[in-house]
């Protein structure tokens, strides 16, 4: 895809300073920008750390070095809070938010080229499935009776969508996922390649001396702009739904046991695992290989730093983290003694020495 800088700013729709017939190919880091490139560099007070700066700044940091970045055959998305020195000739557009205006030229300079509006003869679809327009499915997937699929959206190769599933508008199902019964996924959410979504969950009961399973015949619900990673696992509830709110995003190999519910803006990090039954608010951020035991609830506002384990509910916002949770600032001062340790000890050994040659003299 190639556009001009002219065509791309109106797309945008920003203003822009430089050659209007320069040819756009491709998006990227600022940090390594070549021909045909659209970096950006955001608002260095708002956003100070997207992107690294390193290469581009000198001297004051909230000076940008303008001639490192204004050759003439690339252009670079700006803060409208920047005043380029009126000796620079460059191209660059023009934004209030220049992260944002990236993404949307991402969209534009790389389109989804996936999405064909075709279904492939190879693909099993039911004829009590109701499709929207533009609907893309690859060969090697199966959908069942009385699916709803809402326009544009793709289902990918050896996907598998069982019967009762609503699938909304926009939605990505990579390949080799699997909806099992009734899962419902919303507008312009995405589930990442060999998640399963809505399978069994994990409950037993004992009769005599045996375990045995206790049937699981509620669903899922996923959200709008919702991404589930890769090799995700979300369990159906036991009756009613297990739920992930709006806009909230896990990493890969992440476990959601039945009848849990998670709230929206969540951040759920690689590897972490929550039991069933778990009320979890909004904004929650959960690092990695964290583990919950069930029937805890979380309220909003709250993050766990990588590798917590969580066996209590937490009623108040704020960070916190460690295998017996405390308060992060709590668990700071516990790393901090225990990494003096061995200097504390070899102190006191010292001063137990010198006292018992005392008492000896």
């Amino acid at each position: 895809m190639t556009i001009s800088l002219d065509t791309l700013a109106k797309q945008l729709g920003l203003t822009y300073r430089g050659n209007p017939s320069l040819a756009l190919t491709h998006c990227c880091a600022v940090t390594n920008i070549e021909k045909g490139g659209v970096a950006f560099i955001s608002d260095r007070i708002k956003q100070p750390d997207i992107p690294k700066l390193a290469r581009f700044i000198k001297g004051d940091p909230l000076n940008p070095d303008w001639e490192k970045i204004s050759y003439s055959d690339w252009a670079v998305i700006i803060p409208n809070t920047e005043e380029i020195p009126a000796n620079i000739k460059g191209n660059f557009i023009i934004s209030p938010d220049p992260l944002v205006s990236h993404l949307a030229a991402i969209k534009l300079l790389h389109p989804d080229i996936k999405r064909t509006g075709l279904i492939s003869p190879d693909a099993t679809v039911s004829k009590k499935t109701h499709i929207g327009n533009n609907v893309t499915i690859e060969a090697g997937a199966r959908i069942e009776d009385n699916v709803t699929i809402g326009d544009n959206t793709l289902i990918c190769s050896n996907a598998v969508i069982m019967d009762g599933s609503q699938l909304g508008t926009n939605v990505t199902i990579d390949p080799s996922v699997t909806l099992y019964h009734n899962t419902v996924i919303g507008d312009f959410s995405i589930i990442r390649a060999n998640s399963v979504i809505g399978g069994e969950g994990f409950g037993l009961y004992v009769r005599g001396d045996n375990l045995q399973d206790i049937p699981q015949i509620g669903n899922v619900v996923i959200g709008k702009h919702v991404t589930i990673g890769m090799l995700n696992n979300i369990s159906c509830a036991r009756f009613d739904s297990t739920v992930i709110g709006d806009y909230t995003k896990t990493d890969s190999f992440v476990h959601i046991a039945h009848n849990t519910v998670i709230g929206k803006n969540c951040i759920l990090g690689s590897a972490c695992g929550i039991a069933g039954s778990c009320r979890f608010g909004d904004r929650i951020v959960i690092g990695a290989y964290s583990m919950f035991a069930d029937h805890i609830v979380v309220a909003s506002d709250v993050s766990f730093i990588a590798g917590s384990i969580i066996s209590g509910s937490v009623t108040e916002e704020g960070v916190y983290g460690g295998q017996a949770l405390q308060k992060f600032s709590s668990y700071q001062k516990t790393l901090i003694i225990m990494r003096d340790l061995p200097k504390v000890i070899k102190k006191l050994q010292v001063s137990i020495n010198a006292l018992q040659t005392g008492i000896k003299k």
